[in-house]
């Protein structure tokens, strides 16, 4: 089948909706699908991916379709969109060639016109909120979102063939936004073949230049942002220093400047900048090292939706403590691999030291979660389940377009 993504801009700085956007084109891809990527931005885009005009420059990898025309255009509402009217030409085409459109997230006002689009076409459109809808998300800046929401975004999503979730705590949050009951639950694909063969502990801390000397690690690996809140983990840090606990942080991610200097002064004011390494953004194997490295993967944040960290944290066999924010909880939890905490410091603080002063423990929270992760999370598995997910659309869209009888 054709398979059209639109994803505005392509950085993996910017969190894990462009990584599962990715692997689930390079999945489709190799499974002998025709798939397109639409953006205005490749930054982070393979280099080896084509980059081409439409479907049938495929040849087992994704096309990559740039939008170069400079924008906005024009507004849907009041709201400022990106793409110009050549870039909806490009567009328009691409969708009337396409089985399936896939967009992604609710409050892009492009998505809404290309959905404009694709009903016009009779071409079913799949969209998927990245967690956009969770409780914790709609707090923020709220009266901004109830009027998206009302001007455009609502219709969006009402008129979807189907709306994929990625666990049934996002569902829950979400299905009062939907407007109806078309929503199927997969999870991202996830790329398992770098975590086949890792190094071994020692190996791990030497590639990322850590001192061999048995201080456990602690990792946090992820956007610096304020709903990750690493403030919560640094307060851990002191407590345990204060208990007389040995071990350290790993801080890996990048965030705005002025945040992550203000978190610095906090980590020097409670003297533990021996205990805290900042080391920015890291990728491939140096951030399998990093996860492989750490004694324990912490992350005490507001608002997850899958959070590919803590399943790539628990393939590299490292236990993971997660929050209540992150909407695969209850899956992390089942997998024997994590530790659901409150996002509070004493509470991390305590499930720290329970985990690095246990080794064994920790050994077989990580080696179950391990296996979790390879047998639930395994790449063409889920391919599968998105395979079905677009041929319902397809057949909804069929439907929906069907001459009504009588008519």
């Amino acid at each position: 089948m054709k398979v059209l993504h639109f994803l505005i801009g392509v950085q993996l700085k910017d969190g894990g909706v462009a990584r599962a956007v990715l692997d689930n084109c390079r999945v489709l891809a190799e499974q002998g699908h025709h798939v397109v990527l639409a953006t205005k931005d490749d930054t982070d885009v393979p280099g080896d991916w084509p980059r081409a005009a439409g479907f049938d420059d495929a040849q087992g990898r994704p096309v990559v379709v740039r939008l170069r025309e400079r924008g906005p255009a024009t507004a849907v509402g009041r709201i400022r969109t990106q793409l110009g009217h050549g870039d909806l030409a490009t567009m328009e085409s691409l969708i009337r060639d396409a089985d399936v459109l896939h967009v992604h997230g609710p409050w892009e006002p492009d998505n809404t016109r290309l959905a404009r689009m694709a009903r016009s076409a009779r071409t079913p459109y799949v969209l998927t909120p990245h967690g956009m809808l969770d409780d914790w998300s709609m707090g923020q800046r709220s009266l901004k979102k109830r009027i998206a929401m009302k001007a455009y975004a609502s219709q969006t999503l009402r008129e979807a063939s189907i709306v994929q979730c990625t666990a049934s705590a996002e569902v829950d949050q979400a299905r009062k936004w939907i407007g109806h009951d078309r929503i199927r639950i997969i999870p991202y694909i996830m790329d398992l073949s770098p975590y086949t063969a890792l190094p071994s502990r020692d190996d791990a801390r030497r590639m990322i230049d850590e001192p061999d000397d048995g201080v456990p690690l602690i990792l946090f690996l992820s956007r610096i942002h304020y709903k990750k809140q690493p403030e919560v983990l640094i307060r851990a840090l002191h407590l345990l220093a204060q208990q007389g606990v040995a071990c350290r942080v790993n801080f890996a991610g990048t965030g705005d400047e002025r945040y992550v200097q203000e978190l610095k002064q906090a980590v020097q004011a409670l003297g533990l900048s021996d205990r805290v390494r900042w080391m920015g953004m890291v990728t491939g194997d140096k951030k399998i090292a990093t996860y492989r490295a750490a004694a324990v993967f912490a992350l005490p944040t507001s608002q997850e939706n899958f959070g590919l960290v803590y399943p790539e944290a628990l393939a590299c066999g490292t236990p993971v403590i997660a929050t209540k924010g992150v909407d695969i909880w209850p899956e992390l939890e089942k997998s024997g691999g994590a530790t659901i905490a409150d996002a509070t410091p004493s509470a991390f603080a305590d499930a720290i030291g329970q985990m690095i002063t246990d080794r064994a423990r920790a050994q077989a929270m990580g080696e179950a979660g391990r296996a979790w992760v390879h047998e639930a999370l395994d790449g063409n598995r889920t391919a599968r389940e998105f395979e079905r997910l677009y041929e319902q659309a397809i057949d909804a869209g069929r439907t929906q377009s069907s001459p009504r009888p009588g008519t």
